[in-house]
């Protein structure tokens, strides 16, 4: 019998060992089934009288699963929608003086690869694009002084970093979610960005400072031919 126990002590300090990889509550109430299971297997084996195997809380233990396992994180407890769940950084963008003086730095200093300027009248600003394997950096020069970026200049003389572009599955799912949480958009309908898809942005007072265009994945092929 004292072997038994002796068996019983080391698989308990084994449980003990891996209790990092529970919560305290969660381990404390699955150790008090595992304590109560161990006993009630080891009374019935080294019994000279053959008993019932008292199960108690017929709760399964599942030891591999439960007390082993690493904490489950917060994105595999609550699965988010598709529609509106948070894709890939599409670009970053970054307000100039002039665009050309600045997409020169990136062409021959680091020979990145480099669009050429296209003027974006629905967002006051002429841009070009500096392609990475992982994102986009996006270059702004207003487009004539009634331009918004104007202003940032004004307060930005060197210019800045002007937004962060997040991609999202479907633009009209992600209005509603910020509806439904009271986040402010600076944009009431989505509007045609330069890349041919609809964006819209998040006001900074909701973002932390921070002005956030969410984009939709999808080109608006369908919507463009209407």
């Amino acid at each position: 019998m004292s072997k038994a126990f002796g068996i019983l002590v080391r698989l308990e300090k084994l449980v003990v060992n891996h209790s990092k990889y529970c919560s305290r509550i969660h381990y404390d109430h699955q150790m008090d089934k595992t304590r109560y299971g161990y006993y009630s297997i080891f009374r019935r084996l080294f019994s000279t009288q053959k008993q019932p195997l008292d199960h108690g809380d017929t709760t399964p233990i599942k030891s591999s699963s439960a007390l082993f396992a690493a904490p489950q994180l917060d994105s595999e407890r609550t699965k988010v929608s598709p529609l509106y769940k948070l894709g890939k950084l599409n670009h970053i963008a970054i307000v100039v003086q002039d665009v050309q003086d600045a997409a020169e730095l990136y062409r021959t200093v680091w020979e990145a690869d480099v669009s050429k300027p296209v003027p974006h009248v629905e967002m006051g600003a002429t841009v070009i694009f500096v392609r990475l394997e992982n994102t986009n950096i996006e270059l702004m020069e207003p487009l004539g002084k009634a331009s918004p970026l104007e202003k940032f200049l004004a307060e930005n003389k060197s210019g800045g970093i002007h937004h962060i572009c997040l991609q999202v599955p479907s633009i009209e799912a992600t209005m509603q979610r910020l509806k439904e949480y009271h986040v402010n958009m600076q944009t009431k309908e989505p509007i045609l960005s330069d890349h041919g898809r609809y964006s819209i942005f998040v006001d900074p007072k909701d973002s932390n400072g921070v002005l956030i265009e969410l984009m939709e994945e999808s080109i608006a092929n369908k919507r463009l031919d209407e």
